[in-house]
């Protein structure tokens, strides 16, 4: 078996056609695919469609996982995939015709551990927002990049995890599982994934349609708890890189992770919900602890001085 693709399903009938058809429509003889749908306790009749699917295509596989959450599916998932290659993708999402042939083609030509995909943003009903997210290049792809550059962006970038196919054997060899029990559970692992090779390729065609869905987890319009599990995940990958001794040598770019992933994406979250703005003093908190010297990043300083400002302000709970 080829490739595995590990899809979660929770309640998203309304987009599992979109998603699942140009998945089985995607690859030749030349190459072999299973689809695991694994459903995550639906009730809105999007376990019933994904086993008319399975009935009708034979590489669909259809399971159920009792423990909730993304991130315990996909370690269901990992742990029941055959394929030589997994790749994890979101339910509610869809790919471009075609793609998993190209992934492939790609991977078996430079035998590379991880694969960087290319994506693009579209709106609830799958029209093209003219945001792409592009794939990041390492010397696998041009020499003329050096390791230490990609591997500093890797660890920056903020991937996830549907931006990865990665070798299921390096996964499971480096005990490479998601956090269970918690949201931001990408945000704890996937840069890391760069201190166990450096055999990673990207294509950068977007192949993947993320799409911007405000029923999802993510753009919910009602406070969630939960997304204060931002804090646990960012020590979570902390720990990571000390376990592995490469703190400080990465000390900037997680600094940078952390500058970014709080005075941006959850200061901008926070500030929309009278609840979350009680936090902002956490996120003071989580920087001056652990990176007190924060301004002086030397990636933060590469940005656009209105960027930086927009940094700056919104530590003190200033959003704009």
């Amino acid at each position: 078996m080829d490739l595995s693709i590990i899809i979660p399903v929770y309640n998203t009938k309304r987009f599992l056609k979109d998603c699942i058809t140009p998945l089985i429509q995607s690859t030749s003889e030349r190459f072999s695919q299973e689809i695991l749908l694994i459903d995550n306790g639906s009730t809105d009749g999007s376990f019933k469609l994904a086993k008319e699917f399975e009935k009708k295509f034979p590489e669909i596989k259809v399971l159920k996982c009792a423990t909730p959450g993304a991130a315990a599916v996909r370690n269901f998932g990992l742990k029941e995939a055959k394929g030589k290659y997994v790749w994890f993708i979101d339910s509610d999402d869809f790919t471009k015709e075609g793609a998993a042939e190209k992934i492939l083609e790609r991977l078996k030509k430079t035998k590379a551990d991880i694969l960087v995909l290319g994506a693009e943003k579209v709106d609830e009903n799958g029209k093209s927002l003219g945001l792409t997210l592009s794939a990041i290049k390492s010397p696998l792809d041009d020499p003329k990049i050096k390791q230490k550059d990609f591997v500093s962006k890797f660890i920056r970038y903020g991937l996830a995890p549907w931006q990865l196919v990665c070798r299921r054997e390096f996964l499971v060899k480096n005990s490479l599982f998601f956090d269970e029990g918690m949201i931001h559970e990408d945000m704890a692992l996937l840069s890391s994934f760069i201190l166990f090779t450096d055999k990673v390729v990207s294509l950068e065609e977007p192949v993947y349609f993320y799409r911007q869905r405000s029923g999802s987890v993510l753009h919910s319009g009602v406070w969630n708890e939960k997304e204060l599990d931002i804090f646990r995940a960012l020590e979570k990958l902390s720990g990571r890189f000390e376990e592995t001794d490469a703190y400080k040598r990465y000390y900037s770019e997680i600094e940078y992770f952390y500058i970014w992933n709080l005075l941006d994406d959850a200061a901008r979250l926070f500030n929309k919900y009278p609840e979350g703005k009680k936090h902002f003093q956490e996120i003071r908190k989580a920087l001056r602890e652990r990176f007190p010297n924060w301004r002086k990043n030397k990636y933060l300083k590469d940005c656009p001085i209105m960027v930086r400002a927009r940094i700056f302000t919104a530590y003190f709970g200033i959003v704009w």
